[in-house]
């Protein structure tokens, strides 16, 4: 749409067919407001009289969208009748792109915002905030906070399902493509569409958790959520192609997709007005569990080269997808979706999304890909391991590690001939934390450089930790995880100013091994489990442990105040005077008593939230 003109005052959106079986928007404009909703009325009356009369065209199932100019180049919703999905009309809606007049924008609703704000920030800080961030795991909410999240994510799925889908056609394609160019040997030369559909059907929420944070309380809220996705209604198309011309070889269809894991959830930076966060960015806690199924045929006319088959094909791109996945929508990588400016306009629309002062400004429908802020940087010196598995004919292995934490990866030296290697000199590894949670991932594995490409660097074990195991003296971790670790209980940033460099000792996991004697070896039995020693330390960020509370002046809570006691010094009065001519005065003196505490109760909790 290009847009209407200067005297356009009002205008009705809706679709038209084209072709067999498609639509296409179109949209009438109108000087007057009074002609335009006849109009509005007489198109509507008619779809509504196809139906009573069962027929099936096109004009019996659409949106139809009024729109009027309230000031300027700002725009609002006169009325809406909806026939399809409220899919269809947010299509609709995004394809005339108008600059809509948003709930908070202005006016008494701008008021109403900031006094709803208050009040939802006094029970933010009540319930959440007022608790120091530490790694501890939290209780899961009782059973109808869940309940009140499904009815959310139901409520506000059609836009999520849009802004997913958008976002993965968007930036998983490209991903993918940059993943095979630097593949020496693939079996496709690169991915030409990627076209996602999630579906009508919304994930389904089971547990919803406080996040383990170390980050500023007052900043942000960190939620997990178990999440679980059936599948049911997901379409996924791909057109690949297998090298020499642009055009598609193959083209591929979902026929199975389920995912669950945990999703995390940040609200924030926190501000004062509904809905009292600037971004909702959400990702992956950790890989999630992703089961895809796709089914793959060629195109007319084109044949597969030697020694590729579909199948191969069909696992090479569910790998790629499941890499991509992993990649962009897990911490802390993640979707940032700005809901302040959604709600409250364009003067909330410049999002904080480093702590070095970048800002980056992004419109009311803007969605990103961001990153969670550092908290902190993590040194780790690898200095030795023990008893080691034997991949070679010689009876001892090439050993190296690496060492992964988030999409960043460093490696050690290579130790010839040894199943206990140790680094006299170790590299200090230092990277950048975004989140208390995340895993440091050592993976050992076996040089297979002196066969000059045979064989793969053989995986000979894998260990973790995380940022709670440096709070305590050194200990023998095991890859169980029902490891709990007894150290000293609170783990604050404080706790790891105060902590000097703590060396760990981690059992590895022998049962990834995938060597050349892996049918042979029995890696779950050994005299003497594989161990790895590391020294590690991690200094926190000076912004994360600074907790910059933004108090108000004494002002502006004690005009708040005053506002309320006024109207709860009305609201008294009214009820005083009906009531008692309609009851008996017990009755009366306690409904004016439930009435005072109830009101009483809403002024202290906004209290404490013009106050934080």
């Amino acid at each position: 749409y290009e847009g209407p003109s200067p005297n356009t005052v009002a205008l009705i959106a809706h679709y038209i067919p084209r072709g067999e079986k498609g639509v296409q928007p179109v949209c009438r404009e109108f000087e007057n407001v009074r002609e335009a909703r006849k109009s509005f009325a007489r198109m509507t009356e008619f779809r509504d009289r196809l139906k009573g009369k069962g027929m099936e065209g096109w004009n019996a199932s659409q949106v139809f969208l009024l729109y009027r100019r309230w000031q300027g180049d700002i725009w609002v919703v006169d009325v809406l009748s909806r026939g399809g999905s409220q899919v269809e009309a947010i299509e609709l809606s995004r394809w005339l792109g108008l600059r809509t007049r948003r709930v908070f924008e202005a006016g008494f609703r701008r008021w109403l915002a900031y006094l709803g704000g208050y009040f939802v920030r006094g029970l933010i800080y009540l319930l959440v905030l007022r608790h120091e961030p530490r790694l501890e795991p939290r209780g899961r909410w009782p059973n109808w906070s869940v309940k009140v999240a499904n009815a959310l994510v139901r409520i506000t799925w059609p836009r999520l399902r849009l802004t997913i889908n958008g976002f993965v056609n968007a930036v998983v394609l490209g991903v993918v493509n940059s993943a095979i160019s630097k593949m020496p040997r693939r079996p496709i030369e690169r991915i030409t569409s990627l076209n996602l559909d999630v579906g009508a059907y919304p994930p389904v929420i089971s547990y919803l958790t406080t996040s383990p944070t170390l980050g500023n309380k007052i900043q942000a809220i960190d939620l997990d959520l178990g999440i679980n996705m059936p599948g049911e209604g997901v379409r996924l198309q791909i057109d690949v192609n297998l090298g020499g011309d642009e055009k598609p070889d193959v083209r591929g269809d979902l026929v199975r997709c389920q995912v669950g894991g945990t999703l995390r959830v940040k609200l924030g930076p926190l501000i004062h007005p509904l809905p009292c966060a600037r971004e909702l960015t959400f990702g992956f806690a950790a890989k999630p569990d992703l089961r895809l199924k796709t089914k793959f045929r060629l195109h007319e006319a084109v044949g597969l080269p030697v020694g590729i088959s579909l199948e191969a094909i069909d696992r090479f791109v569910v790998r790629l997808v499941e890499n991509a996945v992993e990649s962009t929508l897990c911490w802390p990588r993640a979707i940032g979706i700005p809901i302040a400016a959604a709600c409250l306009g364009p003067a909330y629309s410049k999002i904080i999304t480093s702590t070095d002062g970048d800002h980056r400004i992004q419109t009311p429908r803007g969605v990103v890909k961001t990153e969670a802020d550092i908290i902190g940087q993590l040194r780790v010196e690898v200095l030795r391991c023990t008893n080691l598995i034997n991949n070679d004919i010689s009876g001892l292995s090439d050993p190296y590690v690496v060492c992964k934490l988030g999409q960043r990866e460093e490696r050690t030296t290579t130790m010839n001939d040894t199943l206990d290697p140790v680094w006299e000199t170790p590299r200090t590894f230092v990277f950048d934390v975004h989140e208390a949670s995340q895993l440091c991932t050592l993976s050992v594995y076996d040089s297979e450089a002196d066969t000059f490409g045979a064989f793969n660097d053989a995986l000979l074990g894998r260990a973790h930790f995380c940022l709670q195991d440096l709070l305590i003296n050194p200990v023998e971790k095991s890859t169980s995880k029902q490891h709990k670790v007894s150290g000293s209980g609170t783990s604050t940033l404080r706790n790891f100013s105060k902590q000097p460099p703590a060396e760990l000792r981690l059992s590895l996991d022998t049962s990834v091994y995938d060597g050349k004697f892996a049918s042979l070896q029995d890696t779950s039995v050994s005299g003497q489990d594989s161990a790895i020693f590391i020294l590690a330390k991690f200094s926190p960020s000076p912004d994360a442990v600074k907790q910059n509370i933004d108090r108000p002046t004494g002002l502006i809570p004690l005009a708040l105040a005053a506002v309320y006691v006024f109207c709860l010094g009305l609201l008294v009065d009214l009820l005083a005077r009906d009531i008692f001519f309609l009851l008996a005065d017990v009755l009366a003196h306690a409904l004016v008593s439930i009435g005072l505490f109830f009101m009483l109760a809403f002024l202290i909790v906004s209290f404490v939230g013009a106050l934080v």
